[in-house]
């Protein structure tokens, strides 16, 4: 087997074939994808990239009493690829919650279900037998009796229905008897692109999305008190919504205000629906989303506003909470100044949905899905400010960019921790964020659990994946950042964001995108930051005195390019700082020597910062 994958190797790049112009590693699945033109090394995507893409019909009612959920679905799903397909793959994320299930997150026992009962299953226009499905873990293959040929389109009907969890343990379920999160819910074909075919990796309860950008038109049915939130426009307020409500809710859709469209007098009198019995349907449309989420409540207020991110067009922006979650009644506000800090700051590109809710049903974390957040209450406000801020964020990645975070989550949960640092801090006090997530970086780096970035997310638990999703990730943007400046980078970045939004970019797109935008090879610092395990520690060795300067050496004891920060101190009580961007390492080896050219006696040297990361501080200070 390994001599056979040699010689497959070697065939691949026999001369007349598209060679690696790289020397970053790269597996065997994307110099295929290079041979066959869907991805390039300029970073672009290929002449030959290709997106399935489906198109969702639901009809889902909800029973709060007993947690059901009975939907039916019409997928019309487009295959756009040039292969011919034999077999559909279709995600069954509530098979999570059956007992047997393996999971890489535990739940309590009241969370077991029977996962996802199918009444029924259709593939154009024929019913498919038990022995024409294999289901597994959270995943269904189906094999339909004619194959989904290139440039076809495949109709596929489910009636099915699951119980929500009673918990939300895991992005979604109960969080009261009267409130619930919906996500994770109705069966979903699987990806298929050009890297790995069918994205066969299992939903495991840690890693998260990798979906097809896709249309959906979605009706709620639900107990006429009850109001429902979710993903997409609200196709029919006045029919769901009082009149008094209505008014309300079309002013907040052109004011800069945070309105209160439902208040505890509202729920007290309950007067903020149009019915008084029977049920109430909602209907939601959203374009070019990668998924659909909703949530429903019966006594939540509903806090709306809306914010102007590129001339006349405006989002709509709504938080959902109990009136209990004191943190809450800021959170619109904060929400509205989160979508126009990305829009006009970093990265500067306007908020691409035209709506967005926070919604309070989570007990712990925050959970994010297009133009919907699931949050719990913060215990304070700075903690409230950091993670609606966060989860806004994630409006751009992942799914603006539509990124894998089942193989390479830093790509996204690195840039949702990077991208609101300067508004978390600007709204808050005291958070220091940046610092924040370099400290927890340091305590990490070097353990022998830790792994090199390029190691896909999904193989990685505990401290080994939140290091590299979150921290370690957003200490490489920080760098970034600062050796280009934050100008360059911002430009570099919306090109990034240009070329692959509503793609899937992969972490080589992202490498070469930035190599070739900013006009720079930057492979000595990916090769040791991405396809290395390394720490960071830099040190300042010695100090030599010649007749006019002094010379100090600083020797890199780690592994990792890192930007270098001299604070020194004079004899004559006067102080100075020498910065030197990372690059210094670039063909230095282990040492390099900086010149002071002040030409003072020194008495000490400081070296680095609270933003630089070194896992020890011991020797960054030296005492002449």
């Amino acid at each position: 087997m390994k001599y056979f994958s040699f010689l497959a190797l070697i065939f691949l790049l026999l001369p007349g074939e598209t060679k690696p112009q790289t020397n970053l590693y790269l597996p065997v699945n994307f110099i295929r994808a290079y041979e066959k033109g869907t991805r390039s090394f300029d970073g672009k995507p290929g002449a030959n990239y290709f997106q399935n893409k489906s198109d969702y019909k639901i009809f889902a009612e909800v029973d709060p009493v007993s947690r059901t959920v009975k939907g039916k679905e019409t997928i019309l799903y487009k295959n756009n690829s040039q292969d011919t397909l034999s077999r559909i793959y279709l995600r069954m994320y509530q098979d999570l919650y059956k007992p047997e299930t393996s999971r890489d997150r535990g739940i309590t026992a009241k969370e077991f279900t029977q996962g996802i009962i199918f009444d029924e299953i259709i593939i154009n226009n024929k019913k498919i037998s038990e022995r024409g499905i294999y289901r597994y873990e959270t995943m269904m293959i189906a094999g339909p009796d004619e194959k989904v040929l290139p440039g076809s389109e495949t109709e596929i009907k489910i009636e099915w229905s699951f119980t929500i969890p009673n918990g939300t343990s895991i992005r979604m379920g109960t969080k009261d008897s009267a409130t619930f999160v919906v996500g994770y819910w109705y069966p979903q074909i699987a990806v298929y692109d050009d890297l790995n075919g069918w994205d066969d990796l299992v939903y495991n309860g840690n890693t998260e999305f990798y979906n097809d950008f896709n249309n959906y038109d979605v009706e709620v049915k639900v107990p006429y008190n009850f109001n429902v939130w979710a993903t997409g426009e609200l196709q029919n307020p006045e029919e769901v919504l009082s009149m008094a409500v209505l008014k309300k809710y079309n002013f907040a859709k052109t004011s800069d205000e945070i309105i209160s469209l439902i208040d505890s007098v509202n729920i007290r009198e309950k007067n903020y629906y149009n019915k008084t019995s029977g049920f109430n349907t909602w209907k939601f449309r959203a374009s070019n989303v990668t998924d659909f989420v909703f949530g429903i409540s019966s006594h939540h207020l509903w806090d709306a506003s809306s914010a102007e991110v590129e001339p006349g067009r405006r989002v709509m922006i709504s938080s959902s909470y109990n009136k209990s979650a004191k943190d809450f009644y800021s959170v619109c506000k904060v929400s509205r100044d989160a979508v126009l800090y990305f829009s006009n700051d970093l990265p500067g590109v306007p908020f691409p949905y035209p709506s967005l809710t926070v919604f309070n049903g989570q007990f712990r974390g925050g959970m994010e899905f297009p133009m919907f957040v699931n949050d719990r209450s913060a215990k304070t406000y700075n903690e409230m400010v950091d993670v609606t801020a966060h989860e806004i964020a994630h409006q751009y990645f992942p799914f603006f960019m539509g990124i894998n975070e089942k193989r390479y989550t830093w790509m996204e949960e690195g840039m949702a921790q990077m991208l609101p640092e300067d508004l978390q801090d600007n709204l808050s006090s005291n958070t220091r964020k940046r610092k924040a997530n370099t400290k927890r970086y340091e305590n990490f780096a070097g353990d022998e659990l830790e792994a090199s970035m390029m190691t896909t997310g999904y193989l990685l638990k505990g401290d080994a994946f939140s290091s590299n999703a979150y921290f370690k990730s957003a200490v490489v943007y920080n760098l970034l950042r600062d050796y280009f400046g934050k100008e360059k980078y911002k430009e570099i970045l919306k090109e990034y964001i240009r070329r692959w939004n509503g793609k899937h970019p992969s972490p080589y797109d992202y490498f070469f995108t930035v190599n070739e935008a900013s006009g720079e090879n930057l492979e000595w610092f990916w090769q040791p930051w991405f396809f290395e395990k390394g720490f960071p520690n830099l040190a300042v060795k010695e100090i030599r005195k010649t007749s006019d300067k002094n010379i100090i050496v600083v020797e890199n004891k780690g592994t990792l390019p890192l930007p270098v920060e001299l604070t020194i101190k004079y004899t004559d009580g006067t102080s100075g700082v020498i910065s030197k961007r990372m690059d210094v390492w670039k063909n230095s080896g282990k040492e390099i020597e900086i010149s002071d050219e002040s030409g003072k006696e020194i008495k000490n040297v400081i070296l680095g910062n609270e933003m630089i990361p070194d896992i020890n501080d011991a020797d960054n200070y030296y005492n002449n």
